[in-house]
């Protein structure tokens, strides 16, 4: 997933909220969880953070704050996390006869 804040000022910090962790400021990641990371090309405004393998636990505000040098402006984004649920229709146990059919429809929901 990527979060993306337009600006020319001096610094950008990604923090999440849950603990107050400072997840990256500038180029600089600041967790051992690899899964999060800055990328920013120089010469543009994008700053983007990039989490991989996203995880129902990653759920949550973060916040992308920018230093003018005048003081500090603050962007949230609150993220929801989908987790997709799989069962299979009817009462979980079946007897059947040998060489008999039997068709078993497995239901996937929260896909997106």
């Amino acid at each position: 997933m990527g979060l993306i804040v337009s600006a020319v000022y001096s610094q950008i910090s990604w923090i999440r909220r849950r603990d107050w962790h400072i997840l990256t400021t500038g180029k600089t990641t600041y967790t051992n969880d690899e899964r999060f990371n800055v990328l920013h090309v120089d010469g543009t405004e994008d700053w983007t953070l990039q989490i991989k393998f996203v995880q129902k636990r990653d759920a949550g505000i973060f916040e992308c704050q920018v230093s003018t040098g005048t003081g500090i402006i603050s962007y949230f984004v609150n993220m929801f996390v989908a987790v997709p649920e799989a069962f299979i229709l009817g009462n979980g146990e079946y007897h059947v006869e040998e060489g008999s059919n039997i068709n078993l429809v497995c239901v996937i929901e929260k896909v997106n």
